[in-house]
């Protein structure tokens, strides 16, 4: 019995014996020289080439951003770990004895003091090592804690690389060592390689565990010459030449380019090193697009790193990759029109309105030009703005500034009440609709009457203006109290002249519900897709927003006049006066071409849309639109050359007929945060006469916005504009003149002109 057992289990032992044995084998004289090169590619060292980021133009070409040559102070890897390198210290604890001790070198390192010499010498080092990393937050004005963020991010960078190289070469042996297995015994000779156990155990040493890396980027000539005096003391810091983002125009259109910052922890490659190409994935030392275009078109303008691989013991280069740059981006933006743009808003103006003379300057708000049978964008102005390549150095002080406000991209992200601007698209929609037609008539006697009751809003302007005693021309008074012909307006009337009454009315008679239903058709509450930041605005939804019905129907008649529950943006306003002259077509505006725009591309589907509007709504608005600029009566005349408080010799607009819409928009007083002492924020009112305000936020009775929309020439309809003037009262009397100058730049730039 006994036998028979030991029979047994020496056949088990003989069968496993011959299994490794064959497994030896195998590895031994089958796949010795396929692991041999494995073991050699293991000893390899791996180094990534950083690569250079795509410029940004203008679309005539001009430099908006580009990498520029720089200075970076760079600190070794062995003394960014927590630990310093031990080995690496004694090295250089040696070469500063040698160095110091000279001949006598050799004869004290052999006796008994050269030890303790050699201990004080490490000592000494690792002192330099800490001082220099306070030194070096000094230079750069960074806390101790802000340093060791950066050391941090170092080591678990390079961490996670030597991981990814290693996983990298494992998986790569496994595959090939599948494939060199004969097929019949392969499964019985199946080894699953290196226990799962054993994946963190690695040995694989990567080239950035001897180089320096960045510590702080694009030093500035004084930093540079503070730390150029520390090399001696401070071995492990090294200043070399990188790049650094550059903006040669400055301040223009620099809430169009945005910024680039480092990567946040969503993005880093990092947190997926296994899943992802190492030569695209971000490291946390990166860059990365932070806002505007930089963040937009960050796929296309990011390049890709190139790899260097050398042998282990001697450096030979074995293999090379060069990195590929980044593509440069080209914008629809004309940099030049652009300028002048953001001049316009921020030049002197001086007018004289009953008799008082106004001064205003340094206007808060936004210019948008868009190219109408494109729906490029030509020119998103927005003022005040800052200088993009001092924005690191006065964040802080920008940010801080509730004032001005000048990091507020306010051509897209100022959403705030139309005004009249809206009357276009309510008179579209409810001709459109069959809720009026072009030839109905309201009457206006100064108030608004609903079911046959005189309500306490809504009276009209122009009554207002009466009542205040302002003269108002003879041929908009009749018999008795009336201030506009009895037989009342048509739409095209109401449009011409800005009745609110009239839009009030329509209102009325569309209901919310529809009402909204338009103003969503030409694109407002919601964003327009240009790709950068950007509001929505704000719409009411019927059913959503809980109001009873009475309220809702009075609700409605504020909205009717682009007041209460709609705000817009000025791009959005400037795409619905581009909409209107292409006789309903509403088009997506363009900033960057589509394949450019990475994640932000929209389905080309979207892109245009036809609102259908009918042909009798679209001659009704356009020639309302027309007589604003053009007729006696209408509010835009300011837009004229020879109403301009400084007429231009041979206006090149004056052979330009213009189609526009005013618009003035009731307002708040101008409110700022504060900090109460139990700690809570509050908006409390900015005084009248704060410095820095005095030129656009002046006394008056009420605040009110100001804005002017429209599209020239109006037979044959080239580019379509808005301008927006932050606490400009009047759209006419402030926006206008500043819209002059927009399509005059237009002319003198050619992207408009007479046929």
């Amino acid at each position: 019995m006994f036998e028979r057992r030991l029979k047994i289990f020496l056949f088990f032992l003989c069968l496993v014996s011959g299994a490794l044995a064959l497994r030896a084998a195998q590895l031994q004289w089958w796949q010795r020289e396929y692991w041999q090169a494995q073991a050699s590619k293991m000893m390899r060292q791996s180094e990534l080439i950083e690569t250079t980021r795509g410029n940004i133009l203008d679309r005539n070409g001009i430099v908006l951003a580009k990498d520029q040559p720089c200075i970076d102070a760079c600190i070794d890897y062995r003394a960014i770990t927590d630990e310093p390198d031990p080995a690496w210290i004694q090295t250089h604890a040696r070469q500063n004895l040698r160095s110091r001790l000279g001949d006598q070198f050799s004869a004290i390192s052999r006796s008994g003091d050269y030890k303790q010499m050699l201990e004080d010498e490490e000592a000494s080092i690792r002192g330099d090592l800490q001082q220099m990393w306070l030194y070096l937050g000094k230079v750069d004005d960074r806390s101790p804690e802000e340093m060791d963020d950066i050391r941090r991010n170092i080591v678990a960078e390079v961490t996670m690389r030597k991981r990814y190289i290693w996983w990298w070469n494992y998986e790569h042996a496994e595959r090939g060592a599948q494939e060199q297995q004969p097929k019949w015994y392969s499964h019985f000779l199946g080894d699953s390689g290196v226990g799962e156990d054993q994946i963190d155990n690695f040995t694989m040493d990567v080239g950035e565990q001897v180089q320096p890396h960045v510590i702080l980027h694009a030093l500035t000539p004084p930093q540079q010459a503070m730390l150029a005096r520390q090399l001696d003391r401070f071995f492990a810091l090294s200043l070399v030449p990188g790049k650094h983002r550059e903006y040669p125009l400055h301040r223009v259109a620099c809430h169009i380019i945005g910024i680039v910052g480092p990567v946040g922890p969503q993005q880093s490659g990092v947190n997926d090193p296994f899943g992802q190409d190492e030569l695209r994935s971000y490291k946390k030392t990166d860059q990365i697009g932070r806002g505007g275009v930089e963040a937009l078109c960050e796929q296309a303008l990011r390049g890709t790193r190139g790899r260097v691989e050398r042998a282990g013991g001697s450096g030979q280069v074995i293999s090379r990759l060069d990195p590929l740059p980044g593509r440069d981006v080209r914008l629809s933006i004309d940099s030049d029109l652009q300028a002048d743009l953001e001049e316009a808003l921020d030049q002197q103006r001086t007018s004289i309105t009953e008799g008082q003379t106004e001064i205003r300057q340094h206007e808060h708000g936004a210019a948008v030009v868009i190219k109408i049978d494109t729906g490029e964008v030509l020119a998103l102005a927005s003022n005040p703005g800052y200088d993009l390549n001092d924005l690191d150095a006065e964040y802080s002080m920008l940010a801080q500034d509730f004032i001005n406000t000048p990091l507020l991209n306010r051509a897209t992200q100022f959403a705030v009440e139309p005004g009249s601007t809206v009357k276009p698209i309510v008179g579209s929609g409810a001709i459109t609709s069959g809720v009026i037609s072009s030839s109905d008539r309201i009457p206006c006697n100064g108030s608004l009457i609903i079911d046959g009751r005189e309500q306490p809003h809504g009276h009209c302007w122009i009554y207002e203006l009466k009542q205040k005693g302002v003269p108002i021309p003879s041929h908009n008074i009749a018999a008795g109290d009336t201030v506009l012909p009895p037989e009342g307006l048509t739409v095209t009337d109401g449009i011409e002249r800005s009745c609110n009454v009239v839009f009030e009315t329509v209102a009325d008679r569309m209901k919310m519900d529809r009402l909204m239903y338009w103003y969503d058709r030409f694109g407002l509450g919601r964003p327009t897709g240009i790709g950068i930041e950007e509001s929505p605005g704000r719409l009411f939804r019927p059913g959503r927003d809980a109001r009873t019905a009475l309220e809702e129907r009075t609700l409605s008649w504020s909205a009717g006049i682009g007041e209460g529950v709609v705000h817009a943006t000025p791009l959005q306003m400037a795409n619905v006066a581009a909409t209107i002259a292409r006789g309903g077509i509403w088009m997506r505006p363009r900033l960057a071409p589509r394949e450019e725009m990475g994640g932000a591309a929209t389905d080309s589907a979207d892109d245009r849309v036809d609102l259908q509007l009918a042909p009798q709504a679209v001659s009704a608005v356009q020639t309302g639109m027309y007589e604003v600029c053009n007729d006696r009566d209408g509010t835009g005349r300011t837009i004229l050359p020879e109403k301009q408080p400084t007429p231009l010799p041979n206006d090149p607009l004056s052979a330009i007929h213009i189609a526009g819409k005013t618009g003035t928009a009731q307002s708040s007083k101008l409110t700022i945060p504060q900090r109460d002492a139990q700690g809570k924020i509050h908006y409390v009112p900015v005084p009248i006469g704060t410095p820095g305000t005095e030129t656009w936020y002046q006394d008056k009775d009420h605040f009110d916005h100001a804005w002017f929309i429209g599209y020239a020439p109006f037979e044959h309809p080239q580019v379509a504009f808005c301008v927006f003037v932050e606490y400009g009262e009047a759209g006419g009397r402030v926006a206008g003149p500043i819209a002059h100058d927009v399509l005059e730049a237009c002319i003198r730039h050619r992207y408009l002109g007479a046929r």
